[in-house]
């Protein structure tokens, strides 16, 4: 089973990226499942069937990207082929534009970061109490848990406490929509409005978190949920 790494390769050295890998493992040895890791950046996904054809699933890494395109072709490619796929943070954050783009017809579409002078902001600043200052450490916050999420998702509870490096999140408005369109939230922060968790309805395991699950130093539900979807 191969699990492709997408982001900026091997760049980074915040440890929400390094721990990737090995988060990755852990939740491998758990299951009892052997896999092989393929990295890649953004910059080489101009034409994502080249190389996710020849994936079982996909952890797409935290922002920055070096191509935000290409993310936005990986994202679309995996989503409309049924590929296993699991985004954490600013990934996440980037698949409700790309889904806002082109599923719900949101085609001026963008992320508050990026700073446009027009346009329909999608993902926007989360509330001050739960934003995380990027020269500071992580924080935790707890989560509820919608009952309906992916069956192969093993929480065994409606909440959970997750680590959190972000800044932004889907716009309140757009919530109803998307869930129309068939990417429903399965999990907010404690005010119970904010979204934190999404999966794509009638999808394999297509999965956004806004959390940093490769932060657990136990196997992640997620993780597992991805591994597990990934076998066929």
């Amino acid at each position: 089973m191969k699990i492709a790494i997408i982001g900026n390769g091997r760049k980074s050295e915040h440890e929400i990226y390094t721990r990737i890998p090995g988060a990755i493992e852990i939740a491998a040895q758990h299951l009892g499942i052997n896999f092989e890791l393929a990295f890649i950046t953004t910059s080489h996904l101009v034409e994502p069937e080249t190389l996710l054809s020849q994936v079982d699933g996909i952890f797409a890494a935290p922002t920055p990207f070096e191509d935000l395109q290409g993310f936005y072709n990986s994202t679309r490619f995996a989503r409309e082929n049924n590929i296993p796929w699991l985004g954490a943070c600013g990934a996440s954050q980037h698949a409700w534009v790309e889904f806002g783009i082109n599923e719900c017809g949101i085609k001026d579409g963008y992320h508050i970061e990026q700073q446009h002078t027009s346009g329909s902001v999608v993902v926007d600043y989360l509330p001050d109490h739960y934003r995380v200052s990027n020269d500071g450490p992580l924080s935790k916050f707890p989560i509820n848990l919608e009952d309906n999420y992916n069956s192969l998702i093993d929480y065994d509870k409606n909440e959970s406490i997750e680590s959190f490096f972000a800044n932004y999140s889907l716009k309140a408005d757009y919530s109803e929509q998307f869930k129309e369109a068939g990417l429903r939230t399965t999990g907010t922060f404690d005010d119970n409005t904010t979204p934190c968790l999404f999966e794509l309805i009638d999808h394999k395991y297509f999965i956004g978190a806004l959390f940093q699950p490769q932060m657990s130093e136990t196997p992640h539900p997620i993780i597992t949920g991805l591994l597990k979807a990934s076998q066929g």
